[in-house]
């Protein structure tokens, strides 16, 4: 896979807003690719709306997604309004590996932070397995809606793994994903998979903390995914990071991490409206991208 684009002239960002370009340059409506409702992406997207709005002067609006391959779609399409759009970095790099012309359009505008890799099992049903057991245990692993970033990150850690298996992934609700387990109506599904920032709190994070006779976190290690874990080209981290607060509402979790990224269409924008942006986004210090430290 190609990866000279994100670690160079994204200089090991892994999570990216991509603001796309297309002969809609004209419009003079900016449009932003966000994320779920009430999510991180969705945070950021609104105060990106408020600056570009006051230091502009033009209409900003923000939409909604399931995620990274959404909002990357919705940038690619010249037939969609949307001109920035948030994403992870791996997300990205899969796009290029089907899109390299792709590259040629975008350009990362900001920052949007280390983001990591939740894996969920049952506490009652897998006790203290590992990756290894669970890989070997032939059950499926709930990475939400397609379009998500989790539905990226796993398949793309399973071909940076030197040997099989690697749990199957399945494109159903987290959330329901995990109150089923163990039921028949679960199927083979025994873990799950999301990606957020640690200090984030809500969603499926928050059921394990706050149930932990139930669910547990599993440790993702670089030994996992095997020597391509150390290839410094690829968008991902291995690292220990704490999730929660305070002492008896907090997990210290071995996992992976990558970052996101802010990008701009030069089309859909124009070369004068994507200076504009540049600048008060550049301006503005970390007043919008304060996710980024």
């Amino acid at each position: 896979m190609e990866r000279s684009w994100i670690s160079g002239a994204a200089a090991g960002v892994a999570l990216a807003l991509v603001v796309c370009t297309s002969s809609s340059a004209a419009a003079d409506e900016i449009v932003i690719g966000s994320g779920q409702q009430g999510g991180y992406y969705d945070t950021i997207a609104r105060g990106l709306r408020a600056l570009l709005t006051t230091e502009l002067g033009v209409l900003v609006d923000h939409r909604s997604s399931a995620g990274s391959v959404a909002n990357l779609s919705s940038l690619a399409d010249p037939e969609s309004p949307v001109s920035i759009a948030f994403t992870q970095a791996d997300a990205l790099e899969v796009w290029l590996e089907s899109s390299p012309e792709f590259k040629e359009q975008v350009r990362p505008i900001g920052k949007l932070g280390k983001e990591c890799a939740f894996l969920i099992a049952s506490t009652a049903e897998s006790g203290s397995q590992g990756l290894d057991e669970l890989n070997r245990s032939g059950s499926a692993i709930a990475v939400g809606e397609g379009a998500s970033g989790a539905a990226v990150t796993w398949p793309y850690l399973g071909d940076l793994r030197s040997r099989p298996p690697w749990l199957e992934p399945r494109h159903v609700d987290v959330a329901e994903a995990m109150l089923g387990f163990g039921k028949p109506e679960a199927g083979d599904v025994a873990a799950a998979l999301v990606i957020q920032r640690p200090i984030a709190m809500g969603g499926a994070v928050e059921m394990v903390l706050a149930n932990p006779e139930r669910f547990r976190f599993v440790a993702i290690r670089a030994e996992d995914v095997g020597p391509r874990a150390a290839d410094p080209s690829i968008p991902y981290t291995f690292e220990k990071v704490k999730v929660g607060f305070g002492t008896n509402y907090s997990a210290e979790v071995e996992t992976v991490c990558t970052r996101g990224l802010a990008l701009a269409h030069k089309d859909k924008l124009g070369a004068k409206r994507l200076a504009a942006i540049e600048r008060a986004v550049l301006e503005s210090g970390d007043l919008v991208f304060r996710g980024s430290r």
